[in-house]
């Protein structure tokens, strides 16, 4: 398993379309503001187990691992 210290690699594999959706929904989920957003995405910041179970499930219902960026098959 990939380390958790950011989700970037994961979010540039989204479509454009895509990547508003998964932004929002982790926002707003994990009442975080766009600079809070960006900390960690890009790994300056680390994640609750709540935050890392959140940003999980977000991108899983695109079919992406959160933390390798690899796809995974949507059961």
């Amino acid at each position: 398993m990939a380390h958790k210290e950011n989700f970037k690699r994961a979010f540039e594999k989204l479509k454009v379309k895509e990547a508003p959706i998964v932004k929002e929904t982790i926002m707003k989920r994990c009442s975080w503001s766009h600079q809070t957003f960006s900390h960690k995405k890009e790994g300056k910041r680390g994640f609750s187990l709540e935050e890392t179970d959140i940003v999980e499930i977000t991108f899983r219902a695109f079919g992406i691992d959160a933390w390798s960026g690899e796809d995974i098959l949507i059961a």
